[in-house]
């Protein structure tokens, strides 16, 4: 009585705003592309102060550059030891390669628990 096939037990504004309406999508689309641009520069962020941290630790220290500058002698104390240039990306990337494999592993028996049941 008086209501269109669509909008039986919605009205208007919820049919037009849920989850599968194209208007929905578009901005569910819009707001995770936004989402991945943020996680995209804050991802860059963090590698470019990673590299130029780790640049000065492994380039700059050894070489004695920055002893003629006494404002940034009290810093120099927090960079680790010079033999730990080599250690310390060694142990990160044996660290990742692990958490990886750990993950595949974890994958795949879930694959095959679930072949199991079906």
């Amino acid at each position: 009585m008086g209501h269109n096939r669509g909008e039986v037990g919605q009205n208007r504004y919820e049919r037009n705003n849920c989850a599968f309406s194209p208007r929905g999508l578009a901005l569910e689309s819009i707001i995770i592309r936004t989402m991945h641009k943020i996680l995209g520069l804050v991802l860059i962020s963090v590698s470019v102060v990673v590299f130029a941290l780790y640049s000065t630790w492994a380039i700059l220290i050894p070489m004695r550059l920055l002893d003629g500058y006494p404002a940034l002698q009290p810093y120099l104390g927090y960079f680790p030891e010079y033999k730990y240039t080599s250690l310390l990306p060694a142990a990160l990337l044996a660290s990742a390669v692990a958490l990886l494999a750990a993950l595949v592993v974890i994958v795949k028996m879930k694959a095959a628990s679930r072949k199991k049941a079906a």
